[in-house]
Parts: C-alpha cells; structure tokens; sequence
C-alpha cells in the first residue's frame, strides 16, 4: 500500500508501532520509512508512534540521524510512552 500512495495523490507515508498484533505493518516503523526512502520521491514518511520506553535511546537516535538525511530532511517522528 506503501508503494501506492505518491501515484495516488498522498503526500505523507504514517507507519505506527504494534508488536503481535494483526493491525500492524511492521513492528520498526523507523527501518520502514527508511527502506521506504528508496521507493518514495517525494512523500513525507512519519511515524505515528514510536514508543520510547520500548527501545534503546541511542539506538532511535541513531536510526532517525540516518532516515532524515537519506530522506532529504522529509522524516517526521512521533514519539510516546506506553499506555
């Protein structure tokens, strides 16, 4: 559906994070959006949630420091806590 959006018209790709649920796309939004860099031209490519808590600090840093310039500054990260 990912690869559907900019030849439909949408300007933004939103992935969320769920883990061993059937609602899910993927359970790393930010390796997602960054594979998704090298299929999308021109789309906004964010995250709905990532959920901090869930993750190594460093590590999203280090994801998102690689993801916005591949991206050409086009990432846009939501973040959160657990409910």
């Amino acid at each position: 559906m990912a690869d559907m959006a900019e030849p439909l018209g949408f300007e933004s790709i939103w992935t969320a994070e769920h883990h061993f649920d059937d609602y899910t796309m993927c359970p790393n939004p930010l390796q997602f959006l960054t594979y998704m860099v090298g299929r999308a031209e021109r789309a906004l490519l964010g995250t709905m949630v990532m959920v901090l808590p869930w993750h190594d600090p460093v590590g999203v840093a280090e994801e998102i420091s690689v993801l916005d310039p591949m991206s050409n500054g086009r990432a846009i990260v939501g973040v959160g806590t657990k409910a």
